[in-house]
């Protein structure tokens, strides 16, 4: 297959995916109303709406250069003449500005064909990204309200089981805190925040139980970073309005690792409020505490 027809297939594959239940039709051809002759239609869109029937007329253009004002004059021509309700120009190598404003004058949409994948239309293409990281840090108890002193067989303090006021077992204290952080009942926000365990409770063995009041205290730490992300699609990028026509698309892998360590072209650390641009996508990276970083105090 030649490399225009190929350009046309492609276009004409991703058509089908965007009209819907409308009809697409490659290569078909009109009857000319002042012409009188039958005039020939790289990709044909047709629906009916009520009694009334819509055409969609679509010119594919792959020539090494920009296509210039020359090809969108005849293509006005001869959408007047199949009395088209709408026309489109599709490019691979994009349009020129004089072939740009001449489309706008004569209501033609422009799309320039782009596959990331491709060896023939390749572009490099991002979308606007942000990556919130946080990180419980560390975390800390505060014991009081004890019976007796000193609590001789909880070691390490935080490794004790804790039970409630009527002396069910409430868990391991470590995994207490941990388990309100799974179950957001620690703020993602930066800083100290304090976390009730239990309220004249008891700490120790069912054998051996002292009455105490514990609480947490979650050291967190949150950073937003914002930049280019990376990735590959195929569609038709809008040259009067900007933005992109596709189905779907896929990310690059984000090494949140060289993020933190400011190794990522393009990425910074940001505060959310002052960014100009908002990102399409977010993504969330919450990172647990190690057994290193517990703090007892009492």
């Amino acid at each position: 297959m030649s490399k225009w027809k190929e350009f046309e297939q492609l276009v004409y594959q991703l058509q089908q995916q965007l009209s819907g239940d409308a009809e697409v039709v490659l290569d078909a051809s009109l009857p000319g109303d002042d012409s009188k002759t039958d005039r020939q239609i790289d990709i044909l869109v047709k629906r009916s709406i009520g009694q009334y029937p819509i055409v969609i007329a679509m010119e594919c253009k792959d020539y090494k250069r920009p296509v210039d004002v020359k090809e969108v004059e005849a293509f006005a021509t001869k959408l007047k003449d199949i009395k088209a309700n709408k026309g489109a120009m599709v490019a691979g190598k994009g349009f020129s500005q004089a072939a740009l404003e001449t489309a706008k004058r004569h209501g033609i949409d422009m799309f320039r064909f782009v596959d990331t994948q491709s060896t023939n239309w390749k572009v490099y293409a991002s979308i606007p990204a942000s990556v919130e990281q946080i990180f419980f840090q560390a975390m800390q108890f505060h014991f009081s309200d004890f019976v007796e002193i000193p609590i001789v067989f909880i070691n390490p303090p935080h490794e004790a089981n804790i039970f409630s006021p009527e002396k069910e077992l409430l868990g391991i204290l470590k995994d207490i805190m941990i388990k309100k952080w799974i179950n957001n009942e620690i703020p993602k926000t930066s800083g100290v925040h304090f976390v009730e365990i239990v309220t004249n409770g008891f700490v120790g063995t069912p054998e051996h139980l002292c009455s105490v009041t514990i609480r947490g205290l979650a050291h967190v730490e949150r950073k937003v970073f914002f930049g280019p992300l990376p990735v590959d699609f195929v569609g038709l990028k809008n040259e009067h309005g900007g933005g992109v026509l596709t189905r779907s698309f896929t990310t690059e892998m984000l090494d949140t690792a060289q993020l933190t360590e400011g190794k990522l072209a393009g990425w910074s650390e940001i505060d959310p409020s002052q960014a100009a641009v908002q990102p399409l996508l977010t993504f969330v990276v919450e990172r647990g505490p190690s057994l290193g970083s517990v703090q007892d105090q009492d």
